[in-house]
């Protein structure tokens, strides 16, 4: 009987457990590619960006990218200007390189001549000195002649004429024949000092041109090393030029295409008009100033940047007031933006309807919040000195249909 009865409740048993894994497999059958789904499943996209939030971006994509072109202008100038110094002075170089060629060439067929002087001014003295060893061959061949002979020889020379004529022309025979050999000796002993001398001059002359030659030889060596100087550093400025022109090609591209980007917000803004604010779009004259007690320091004019130092169009007021003190909305209108804006900083922006939008940049806190509609007069933010500013105060802009205009056509 037991054993009946266990067997009758293993069998239901049986059936409660198939039963349940029938119902398992139902319910977790269909949730299975609900959780494949879920895994999948991409994340939600992102909010669209205001228009004019992001044109305020492109607006400072483009003033960054107008400053980096400027800088690129001015270091290509520089390169310019450095590489023609470089090109004037190889040239002035190259032609002092082809003056000291010139003059060395001078100088070596001048040594080359002094050198012909020289070894004629030597055979010249070698034919002097073999003339004067002659003569004085002849006068030690006379001399020795009459100390063998004794000078009785000379004197019955002129004592055996036959008579008073004849021994007057030997006695003239014999003062010219001792005149002769005198005067040539002398002359001989002259020309061989004249000999030596020009000898002397050209030796002289010949170290001074072998010193020049020198000279020119050393000086020819530093001008071609200078020349190959100014070649390397020409081709390095011609690579450095080329760079910063490739870069600033670059740049004007990408303000290209930033401008044409800005154009078409601006496109869709115009479309746009009013029609993002209810209510009437605001009048001319009838906007507050965003401080009290401010002192004006730059206006809606063309001004050298003051920290980046270029020439670019201010487009806004900047009023300089104390730290922290209240900016306030210079009319109605909603919050379209609020957080940092590149080179403005803090910034907020409220669109007044009309295509009318107006900015208050460099806070040093903001007090508005997005999609806040405001009343003339309300504080928004704070003054600082956030972003590119050089102290205290608040950047005010107007823009009409996102262009910037100026703000004293709209201020009280």
């Amino acid at each position: 009987m037991n054993w009946l009865r266990k067997q009758r409740w293993m069998g239901r048993l049986t059936r409660i457990l198939a039963a349940a894994f029938v119902m398992g497999a139902l319910i977790v059958s269909p949730l299975a590619p609900s959780v494949s789904r879920a895994e999948k499943s991409e994340p939600p996209p992102e909010a669209p960006k205001d228009p004019l939030s992001e044109m305020q971006d492109i607006n400072m994509q483009i003033y960054s990218t107008q400053i980096k072109i400027t800088r690129t202008k001015k270091e290509e100038k520089r390169v310019l200007d450095a590489l023609e110094r470089t090109e004037q002075e190889l040239d002035r170089t190259r032609d002092r390189l082809g003056r000291i060629e010139r003059d060395l060439q001078t100088s070596i067929r001048q040594v080359a001549e002094a050198e012909r002087l020289l070894s004629d001014a030597e055979a010249d003295l070698t034919v002097a000195n073999g003339e004067m060893s002659q003569v004085q061959a002849r006068f030690a061949g006379r001399v020795r002649s009459i100390y063998e002979m004794g000078a009785f020889n000379y004197v019955e020379l002129l004592f055996t004429a036959e008579d008073f004529t004849d021994f007057m022309i030997r006695l003239e025979l014999l003062q010219r024949i001792l005149e002769a050999d005198v005067q040539l000796f002398q002359k001989l002993k002259a020309e061989k000092t004249v000999v030596e001398t020009e000898k002397s001059k050209i030796e002289q002359r010949k170290a001074q041109l072998e010193s020049s030659r020198a000279r020119m030889a050393s000086l020819r060596g530093e001008t071609v090393n200078a020349v190959a100087t100014m070649e390397q550093l020409k081709v390095q400025r011609e690579k450095q030029l080329s760079a910063i022109q490739n870069e600033r090609k670059m740049y004007e591209a990408a303000l290209a295409e930033e401008e044409e980007t800005s154009k078409q917000l601006e496109t869709w803004l115009q479309q746009q008009g009013g029609s993002r604010l209810e209510g009437a779009p605001p009048s001319t004259g009838s906007f507050l100033w965003p401080v009290t007690g401010y002192k004006i320091t730059s206006r809606f004019e063309w001004r050298t940047h003051p920290i980046f130092k270029v020439r670019s169009f201010h487009t806004g007021f900047d009023l300089a007031v104390p730290y922290g003190t209240p900016i306030q909305a210079a009319a109605g209108g909603r919050v379209i933006f609020v957080g940092w804006k590149g080179g403005y900083g803090k910034t907020v922006i409220i669109d007044h309807g009309g295509g009318v939008t107006t900015l208050y940049a460099h806070n040093s806190e903001n007090l508005a919040t997005v999609g806040e509609v405001v009343r003339p007069g309300q504080v928004i933010a704070r003054v600082g000195s956030t972003g590119n500013s050089t102290g205290n105060h608040v950047h005010f802009e107007v823009r009409e249909d996102g262009k910037p205009v100026n703000p004293k056509e709209w201020l009280r």
